[in-house]
């Protein structure tokens, strides 16, 4: 495999990749995000192995909000501060042992600094939703 890097999108090269690859490899498809948003494609050799992306927090979850003590005031002060990661893809032909888990890892210490880059502030939770009838969210929970 050589060595695993996280690029992140920047050009509209780039961004029509993480748009294609997404748009026909990941379950729900391609749809156009709005508001504070960072992706990343996961590369080796030049060659794409997948591509993350991550965007607005959900508004409102009520086991999240009551787990960090919000009430529905404090969640509109602070929602920003909450970075959710609703596509994560790993090419279907792509079977190396622990990429996910690896390249979550790498992006979770990215993002905030590239997250300030870009927006002037830095996120401090990271949330998804895994579809536990497809998937069993290992991957997040090595990472």
């Amino acid at each position: 495999l050589g060595s695993v890097s996280l690029v992140r999108v920047d050009t509209r090269s780039d961004s029509a990749t993480w748009n294609e690859l997404i748009g026909r490899f990941h379950y729900l498809g391609y749809t156009r995000a709005s508001g504070a948003q960072l992706r990343y494609l996961a590369v080796s050799g030049g060659r794409p192995l997948g591509a993350i992306g991550f965007g607005a927090g959900a508004w409102a979850l009520q086991d999240r909000d009551a787990f960090i003590g919000w009430d529905a005031k404090t969640r509109r002060q602070n929602l920003h501060l909450i970075v959710g990661n609703p596509r994560y893809l790993i090419l279907p032909w792509v079977r190396v042992p622990h990429l996910a888990s690896h390249l979550l890892g790498a992006v979770t210490r990215a993002l905030p600094g590239h997250w300030v880059e870009r927006y002037g502030y830095a996120p401090v939770l990271l949330e998804t939703f895994v579809d536990v009838g497809r998937y069993a969210g290992t991957c997040y929970k090595a990472a």
